[in-house]
């Protein structure tokens, strides 16, 4: 008998030591479940509250530039400072191109088209078209004593106009 007392003995100690097992086993359960809710919590914690989104300022275009209205005098002038100033044919093809526009004609007409469109008989206006006609267009050795008649032709008709 008595191995049968200490077979029972064993088996109260093998049930006690299985419940403090099974005890330990929820205990870190427990644990591990706190844990976690712990570090979700400071987690939360820690995120910034979220800012309210920031009303864009309204958008406000300027107003459209006003136009500088020119008066033909006015552009004639330039294009006179222009050319005096820098007595080349590439400033000579540039003022004439400008003054063609300002007769209306396009750069693909010659000074045939825009005398027989204009059907002009101002000879001021003429004498200036044909005289930017030969400073775009003349020979390297003329081009000097051309860019002279054109200031002078430019001047004349910038009078004309006043």
């Amino acid at each position: 008998m008595a191995n049968g007392n200490g077979g029972g003995g064993n088996s109260a100690l093998a049930l006690i030591v299985g419940i403090l097992i099974a005890v330990l086993r929820i205990l870190l359960w427990v644990a591990g479940i706190a844990i976690v809710v712990g570090l979700v919590v400071l987690i939360a914690r820690r995120r910034p509250k979220p800012q309210p989104m920031p009303v864009p300022a309204p958008v406000t275009r300027p107003p459209p530039p006003v136009p500088i209205v020119r008066s033909r005098r006015q552009e004639i002038e330039d294009a006179l400072t222009v050319l005096r100033a820098e007595g080349t044919r590439v400033a000579a093809v540039r003022v004439r191109t400008a003054v063609w526009r300002m007769v209306g004609a396009s750069e693909g007409e010659t000074l045939a088209d825009v005398l027989r469109r204009l059907q002009t008989n101002e000879p001021v206006q003429r004498r200036l078209l044909i005289a930017l006609e030969r400073s775009a267009f003349t020979y390297d050795d003329d081009l000097r004593a051309a860019i002279n008649d054109t200031c002078a032709a430019l001047e004349s008709y910038a009078e004309a106009l006043s």
